[in-house]
C-alpha cells in the first residue's frame, strides 16, 4: 500500500483498507492457508525422523566412547569415539595472541588463547510507532537518537536519512586473535570446539600508553566502562558527551579453561563421529567443565529433546495458522455486526487449534510407529484416547443441554 508524506518530515499516513479488500486479501491468502497447512505435515514428520535418528545415534555413540588420556595421543584409538577432559592452550609462539595495531596482549601474566578487539560507534538510529486514526487512516511516526552500536546502521533506509547520515565503516573494527592451532591437551581442536572456546571472555584493562604506535596513541583519550574495563576513545567528542562517528575500543581475553570432548580420534585432532548410513547428524560433543561421558550424551539427547519440540510446536502452529487463514474469510464476512465477528473469530481459533492438535498428534504418532513401532504404538493409543475422552465429554455436554432444552420446552407447556 502506498504511503504519502504528511508536512512533518518524519511521518506517514496510510489508509486503512475497506471492506471490499479485507475480503479480498482474506480470499487470496487462503492459498498461503493451504500452503502452511499441507506443509505442516511434512515439517513434523521430518522432525520426528531427525529425532529418532538422533536418539538413535546418541545410543550408538554412548555404548562405542572410551575414555582416555587427553596427554598422549595413542595410535591405537585411531577412528575410535574417544572421551576425554583437558586444559586448552596455544602451542609455541601461538600461544601469545596480541593485536600488533595497538599492541596490546594477554594480560594478568597468562598467555590467552584469544583476544578480542571490541569497537564501538555513537551513530543515528531510527525507530517508529504506528496509531489508527477514527479507524480509518494510519500514521506512522519516525524518531531519530544517536546511540552507541557495535554494528552500522544504514542510514540510506532511513525515511528522513538526509538529515540523519551515519558513516559507513568502522575505523577501528573489532577483530578477534586466536591461537591457531588451539589445542587441548596433546590434541588439535577442530575449528567448531575453537570458535565455541573463544566465546568465554574476560575484561582487560589498558591504559592509552598501552598502544605501543606514537601517532595512534595521540588520537587516543581513555574511556571507563565499569562492565568493560578500561578501553580508548577516539573522536571529536568525549565519553560523557559524544559526537557523531566517534568510536570507543576495548579489549577481552579467552583464558585457558577445562573443557570434556566426545569425537573420533583421526590423527592429531577429533572428528566427528557419524552412522554408517549418515543418518542422524553427527556427534561431536564439547562442553566446559570436567563431565563424564555419560553426562556429555544425557545433554546431547536432552538437546536433542529441546529441539524436537521446538519444532513440533512449530509444525503445530504452522498447522493452525494455515486452518485460520483459511476460515478467515468468514470471520471477515461476519466482522459488519457487532460482536458476531469477535465470537466467529474465537470459534475459528478453538476449531483451528483443536484440528492441528488432533492431526499433528496423529502425524507425530505414525512417524513414531515406523521407526520404533513400541514407543510410536504407545504414543498413539495415548493420543486416540486423549481425542476419545474429548469427543466424549463434548457429546455428554451437548446431551446434558439437549435434555435441559427438553425439560424447559415440557415446562413451559405444562404451564
Amino acid at each position: 500500500m502506498a504511503e504519502i508524506a504528511l508536512g512533518a518530515p518524519n511521518t506517514l499516513i496510510e489508509a486503512l483498507p475497506n471492506f471490499r479488500e479485507r475480503l479480498k486479501d482474506s480470499c487470496t491468502g487462503i492459498v498461503f492457508g493451504i500452503i502452511l497447512f499441507l506443509g505442516a505435515f511434512p515439517l513434523l514428520f521430518w522432525n520426528e525422523l531427525r529425532a529418532v535418528r538422533r536418539y538413535d545415534l546418541l545410543e550408538l555413540g554412548i555404548q562405542a566412547t572410551i575414555s582416555v588420556s587427553p596427554l598422549v595421543i595413542d595410535e591405537k584409538n585411531e577412528d575410535k569415539l574417544v572421551h576425554f577432559t583437558a586444559t586448552t592452550s596455544g602451542v609455541s609462539d601461538a600461544a601469545n595472541v596480541s593485536d600488533s595495531f595497538f599492541g596490546i596482549g594477554c594480560s594478568g601474566g597468562v598467555d590467552c588463547i584469544a583476544l578480542q578487539r571490541h569497537s564501538e560507534m555513537y551513530l543515528w538510529k531510527e525507530e517508529s510507532t504506528r496509531e489508527t486514526i477514527e479507524n480509518k487512516e494510519t500514521i506512522t511516526r519516525y524518531f531519530y537518537e544517536k546511540e552507541w552500536s557495535s554494528f552500522l546502521y544504514n542510514s540510506d533506509s532511513f525515511y528522513n536519512s538526509d538529515q540523519h547520515k551515519n558513516p559507513i565503516s568502522f575505523e577501528f573494527p573489532s577483530k578477534d586473535f586466536v591461537a591457531n592451532p588451539m589445542m587441548a591437551g596433546a590434541f588439535v581442536l577442530p575449528s567448531d570446539i575453537a570458535n565455541w572456546v573463544v566465546g568465554d571472555q574476560d575484561p582487560i584493562d589498558v591504559s592509552v600508553n598501552d598502544i605501543k604506535d606514537e601517532s595512534l596513541r595521540s588520537k587516543a583519550t581513555g574511556t571507563t566502562s565499569t562492565k568493560r574495563g578500561n578501553g580508548f576513545y577516539f573522536g571529536n567528542g568525549t565519553n560523557q558527551s559524544p559526537e557523531l562517528g566517534d568510536e570507543r575500543v576495548w579489549f577481552s581475553q579467552t583464558p585457558p579453561s577445562n573443557i570434556t570432548v566426545v569425537g573420533v580420534q583421526r590423527g592429531s585432532t577429533i572428528e566427528a563421529f557419524t552412522s554408517e548410513d549418515g543418518k542422524g547428524g553427527n556427534v561431536l560433543l564439547y562442553e566446559r567443565g570436567n563431565l563424564t561421558a555419560i553426562q556429555m550424551f544425557e545433554i546431547a539427547a536432552q538437546e536433542n529433546l529441546i529441539l524436537s519440540w521446538v519444532l513440533r510446536i512449530a509444525g503445530l502452529a504452522m498447522m493452525a495458522i494455515g486452518l485460520m487463514t483459511i476460515l478467515n474469510p468468514f470471520k471477515v464476512l461476519t466482522d459488519r455486526v457487532p460482536i458476531l465477528g469477535d465470537i466467529v473469530g474465537c470459534g475459528i481459533n478453538f476449531i483451528s487449534i483443536t484440528i492441528a492438535c488432533v492431526m499433528g498428534s496423529i502425524t507425530i504418532s505414525i512417524a513414531w510407529l515406523i521407526f520404533h513401532p513400541l514407543i510410536g504404538g504407545i504414543f498413539l493409543v495415548s493420543c486416540l484416547a486423549v481425542i476419545g475422552c474429548c469427543a466424549f465429554g463434548a457429546k455428554m455436554c451437548m446431551n446434558q443441554n439437549q435434555k435441559s432444552e427438553a425439560d424447559d420446552n415440557n415446562d413451559e407447556e405444562n404451564n
